[in-house]
């Protein structure tokens, strides 16, 4: 151990950069296992869709055929029964996350969770029977948009099936809130919100993990992290208050303009919209799609940015490992003075070898602490990231020491110390 100070004393320079080499390396390893782990996460996402084909389902009622149809004393019963059938449908999926805006009492967070923030196009807050309130991004999903984007909590539990639905009189509603909230609100926290004009308490079940994103009518990858999610919620039967507001005729309407995600053909998905017309006596919508290709070319290129990333950082790390045994090269080389004294003191060639040895496990290790506490604290002690983490890092100094000791062995057969000891 006295000999493996003697080294580091006698090279201080260079060991700082041996061991600033070793931090960087094990930083971008660190990134590498984030990264390739978050990509392998989006893959399965992209796998839940591919072979299938997408339809989007919209709606027909605007301006006059809106009033007409609403117009109608059933109209309210029709909307929620053809809901209902798209849901409870054997032979397709049928996935909803809209976007809707909420807006949220007393609420002092920063701008960036503002509905509009990314348009550049704030709101003020607003005030409602002397009430602030602020309108927020929020998305309302379904337990089918949720399984298939395999969307993971950092703590807390997703919506309970019967949690998305409604019952008469109800006030209260789970939310799960975006990661970026976990500095506004902690699970159990409750929130006075308007959803659709209607006053609800959330209460916050869950936080999500960072970089959860789902795909929405509006747009391919929405991510969460500033988001309110609420469940899309659902009537066993309309409450007796269904005529009164917007909230009924709103949340009605969202709920049939969603996606359906089948391996059924154009006609055959025709075929059975039109039996649930029938059954529901609703027909004022239009289908769009299949729009297989699109989910096809979604996962090929979640496929190719995991490939390109996992080769540029690939690269990277090439290139660090290269840096790394350069400087120990030109330690080795200044280092013959050392040699001598350790010589001379009754150490080996190969004793010196072994020690050179030691000292590049050393700056390795030492160079590993920071970025596996810091990669331990980004997971959120992910068990699954840290275990990969500490496999690769251990396979990457194993390959390093064997290079290393090759390369040590080979350098130091050629240094003639013995001649140097004469003179």
């Amino acid at each position: 151990m006295k000999a493996i100070f003697i080294f580091i004393k006698s090279n201080k320079l260079l060991i700082i950069s041996l061991y600033t080499a070793a931090f960087f390396y094990f930083c971008l390893l660190a990134l590498l296992t984030l990264s390739m782990n978050q990509s392998s996460l989006e893959l399965n996402v992209a796998k839940n869709y591919q072979g299938k084909n997408l339809y989007q389902i919209s709606d027909e009622l605007y301006n006059e055929k809106e009033r007409a149809f609403f117009s109608q004393l059933n109209s309210f019963q029709k909307l929620n029964n053809f809901s209902n059938e798209l849901g409870a449908n054997q032979a397709f999926t049928y996935y909803t996350a809209v976007w809707q805006p909420i807006e949220i009492a007393n609420f002092e967070g920063n701008t960036v969770f503002d509905a509009y923030y990314e348009s550049g196009n704030n709101q003020p807050a607003f005030e409602i029977n002397n009430t602030s309130y602020r309108t927020v991004k929020s998305v309302q999903m379904n337990a089918a948009a949720i399984e298939l984007n395999n969307l993971e909590l950092n703590e807390g539990r997703k919506f309970k099936d019967k949690e998305y639905i409604l019952n008469e009189n109800q006030t209260k509603l789970p939310i799960i809130l975006g990661t970026e909230y976990s500095k506004e609100y902690k699970v159990g926290d409750t929130i006075n919100i308007l959803y659709y004009q209607k006053q609800f308490v959330g209460e916050v079940i869950g936080i999500l993990k960072s970089s959860q994103k789902i795909m929405t009518v509006q747009e391919p990858e929405l991510i969460l992290d500033r988001y309110v999610i609420l469940p899309t919620l659902k009537f066993e039967s309309l409450p007796s208050s269904y005529g009164t507001g917007i909230f009924f005729k709103a949340l009605l309407l969202s709920k049939i303009n969603g996606n359906i995600i089948t391996e059924l053909n154009p006609f055959q998905i025709r075929s059975e919209l039109n039996n649930i017309s029938l059954r529901t006596e609703f027909n004022q919508f239009t289908v769009i799609g299949a729009n297989g290709k699109v989910i096809d070319t979604i996962v090929d290129m979640t496929k190719m940015n995991r490939n390109i990333l996992f080769i540029g950082m690939t690269v990277l790390l090439i290139t660090l490992i290269a840096i790394f045994i350069m400087v120990l090269r030109v330690i080795i080389n200044k280092s013959v003075e050392v040699y001598k004294v350790l010589l001379i003191s009754g150490y080996s060639m190969e004793e010196v070898a072994k020690l050179i040895h030691y000292k590049t496990s050393l700056i390795q290790f030492a160079g590993l602490i920071i970025p596996f506490l810091l990669i331990i604290l980004i997971a959120n002690f992910s068990i699954t990231i840290i275990i990969a983490y500490i496999l690769v890092s251990l396979f990457s100094i194993a390959v390093i020491l064997i290079v290393t000791k090759l390369y040590t062995r080979n350098l130091i057969n050629k240094i003639d110390v013995v001649r140097q000891l004469k003179g």
